[in-house]
């Protein structure tokens, strides 16, 4: 009920109550009998009082809860970090949260990388050659030597969900792959992970993040738009170049391979 609406409410309801008490008790004296408009008026204005009262009261309660619950939050960091370094970005409180790939996940971030990429080739129509020509632009080992790519695990729990890849370029931050498997779709699963990385790239100290996203990726575009990327209007190909600014910091999704934007979830 929005803040006039409940004054004027409470107002009425008061004066209606204290209007049939008065009535009622002047009747009484005059040995009268009570008027059947008094006690209905006197019942309105005494349940709605009591209505308002316990409002409230529950609105009170409830801000007071969500000060104390805002005073627990733990403060996120904002140190600097270095592109070197190997990062964690902290569990959302979703559980969703970002790790570095290591060498021991390579096989599972090229088996994600290539099945994006069979997703995008399929998103063109079934091109000859295209599944062919876009496993053939992965080249996980250099993201993985590159000190200037970052790879990360999306991580639910414990299980592996999905994973990204971002090239560095002094302030700009190049997304070439994003993808979240097929069963862990439909949950919020890509928004959540794409928070976590645009947090770490903001704290990192980049100040805007590219991705090239295919014309007939649908569910991609429209990923990137719920997540605040907005196109550059420059082309790549079959592809247009998008971006999201990080002068502060920063579900269902999609995936960028090599220029190319297939699924996500």
């Amino acid at each position: 009920m929005p803040n006039t609406l409940r004054r004027w409410v409470a107002i009425l309801s008061v004066a209606c109550a204290v209007l049939g008490v008065v009535v009622c008790i002047a009747a009484s004296m005059r040995g009268q009998p009570v008027p059947l408009w008094d006690w209905a008026a006197t019942m309105y204005g005494g349940v709605f009082s009591l209505f308002l009262v316990f409002d409230y009261v529950g609105r009170t309660l409830a801000m007071a809860r969500r000060a104390a619950d805002a005073r627990r939050a733990p403060l996120s960091s904002r140190r600097p970090v270095a592109p070197e370094q190997s990062v964690v970005v902290a569990e959302s409180p979703h559980s969703v949260r970002l790790t570095r790939v290591r060498a021991a996940d390579k096989e599972w971030l090229e088996t994600m990388a290539r099945a994006a990429a069979t997703e995008v080739a399929a998103l063109e129509h079934g091109r000859p050659g295209a599944t062919a020509r876009s496993i053939g632009q992965i080249d996980v080992q250099s993201w993985l030597d590159s000190p200037q790519t970052y790879t990360f695990l999306f991580l639910a729990g414990a299980e592996r969900v999905g994973a990204c890849a971002v090239e560095s370029s002094h302030s700009l931050a190049l997304l070439r792959l994003f993808y979240v498997e097929s069963q862990w779709r439909r949950r919020h699963i890509g928004r959540m992970a794409m928070q976590e990385l645009l947090q770490f790239l903001s704290l990192a100290g980049f100040e805007r993040v590219l991705v090239e996203v295919a014309r007939t990726n649908l569910r991609a575009r429209n990923f990137f738009a719920v997540c605040g990327f907005r196109p550059t209007g420059a082309e790549q190909g079959a592809a247009d170049v998008w971006e999201r600014g990080l002068q502060a910091s920063g579900d269902d999704g999609a995936a960028s391979v090599g220029g190319l934007s297939g699924l996500s979830g």
